[in-house]
């Protein structure tokens, strides 16, 4: 039987349990007038007319709390990479690569990517535009709409970077664009949710490269473009018309290890402890004669169960043990059906081996996550007889120009994102994966003689 992401299940949490870290509320002018310089050098025609071609790979780690982006230049000796700064007025925590994920929308519809008086912040971008609800009805926007608004500034800020700072690698050429977007791997088995997130995606690419304003009424229009309509239905178009792909983060931050020496073919789980999501899937990494890698996705989940989602159980009185048995049986149902229905012969469950654990996320070192990890661990050493949990360490990205960003694991995703799609290898959804049938109990009564018979 095929099992998809349980996803469906996940704990909906109250609207105002958002990201601890308050949103800015000024921004000086000299912050202002950077923002629109570097975004609209990304509008602007960049590279030398009729230059030779150069692919540019941009990554967009789109997160609940904050956005990464890692730019590849995959054709150029070395494969050079660039580690996009945030902008200042909104950096999370003060790091210079994470973007906080916010948007502010004035009353006549206008989106802005800095706070201005009047102008209402925009909160849980990602986790509104994938659970399709309304809380923005106050400003005429949908979910969709708004998420498809933070990517465009968000495209049109990287592009802006690579061309203002004039780096090597485009000047005197004509950039091609690429774009690669995360999403949960749970999700990526829900074909209507994940042709809405294209769609978002695709109109943002579109609305990147105009000048006109981020509004309602462009974002309206976007949606509606033949390109765009085409692209949100088919991955296959989007990706050779558009040069847009929609990614598993799971995939693309396992993408980095995979092409290590390190790498080998086998299962492995993947824990992404975020602000207010955890999403949790196992998977194999499965080299293909031709040399590519494949991501059969054994099983998959995401829940509200991130850092933040455990602070806002404990503000509001919750029972603490209740937050941690919910993280516990979701980590323990993903390895548990994994070992019974999906991959029981895995070399991972046997006498003397591990199963090996990538950590990722800006809460992958939060006490109670790592307890309970540790816990899991044991009981299959208890049940399983083999060596439990083993942790292994993401690969950091090589950081560009000689920079050393403050938490290199925060950009795993972003930086498994940066490589060219068809580098990142085939991706099966667990939707396509059977389980392994169960052992069948012949009936051998029939060749039994009893005294009976005789």
């Amino acid at each position: 039987m095929n099992r998809p992401g349980r996803n469906s299940e996940a704990q909906p949490l109250p609207r105002d349990c958002a990201v601890r870290e308050a949103p800015p509320t000024t921004v000086s002018e000299t912050e202002r007038r950077a923002f629109d310089r570097i975004a609209a050098a990304g509008i602007a025609p960049s590279g030398a007319s009729g230059g030779e071609p150069i692919r540019v790979v941009l990554g967009i780690d789109f997160g609940t709390s904050s956005t990464k982006i890692i730019v590849r230049f995959p054709d150029e000796p070395g494969e050079s990479t660039v580690a996009v700064p945030a902008p200042d007025h909104c950096r999370s925590q003060e790091e210079r690569y994470l973007w906080r994920t916010l948007l502010w929308a004035r009353q006549d519809g206008e989106f802005i990517a800095y706070p201005e008086t009047d102008a209402r912040p925009l909160c849980s971008l990602k986790t509104d535009a994938i659970g399709c609800s309304s809380h923005y009805a106050q400003v005429d926007a949908n979910p969709l709409q708004a998420a498809a608004a933070y990517l465009a500034f968000a495209i049109r800020y990287a592009k802006g970077h690579l061309v203002s700072e004039h780096f090597p690698s485009i000047r005197g050429r004509t950039p091609v664009w690429l774009v690669n977007v995360g999403l949960p791997a749970a999700h990526y088995d829900d074909q209507d949710l994940t042709r809405s997130y294209r769609h978002a995606a695709a109109a943002a690419l579109k609305l990147a490269e105009t000048n006109h304003s981020v509004s309602n009424e462009a974002i309206s229009r976007v949606f509606v473009c033949t390109d765009v309509q085409n692209a949100a239905l088919s991955a296959e178009y989007a990706e050779k018309s558009m040069g847009l792909a929609v990614v598993p983060e799971t995939a693309a931050a396992a993408t980095a290890f995979a092409k290590s020496s390190n790498a080998a073919d086998g299962l492995y789980l993947m824990i992404d402890v975020g602000a207010l999501t955890l999403d949790i899937c196992t998977f194999r990494i499965k080299r293909e004669k031709d040399g590519r890698e494949g991501y059969p996705i054994m099983e998959a989940d995401v829940q509200n169960l991130g850092v933040e989602a455990l602070h806002w159980f404990y503000d509001a009185s919750k029972d603490k043990d209740k937050f941690r048995d919910r993280v516990n049986m979701c980590i323990w149902e993903i390895i548990r059906k994994t070992k019974q229905d999906r991959d029981p012969r895995a070399a991972a469950f046997k006498q003397e081996n591990s199963l090996p654990v990538f950590l990722a996320g800006g809460g992958s070192v939060n006490p109670l996550h790592c307890e309970i990890i540790d816990s899991c661990s044991a009981a299959m050493k208890r049940y399983w007889g083999n060596e439990g949990i083993s942790i292994l360490d993401l690969p950091p990205p090589r950081p560009a120009l000689g920079e050393n960003p403050a938490d290199l694991g925060r950009l795993a995703v972003a930086w498994g994102l940066s490589y060219p799609r068809d580098e990142i290898g085939e991706i099966i959804p667990p939707s396509e994966i059977l389980d392994v049938d169960a052992p069948v109990i012949k009936d051998y009564t029939e060749n039994y003689i009893s005294k009976d018979r005789m």
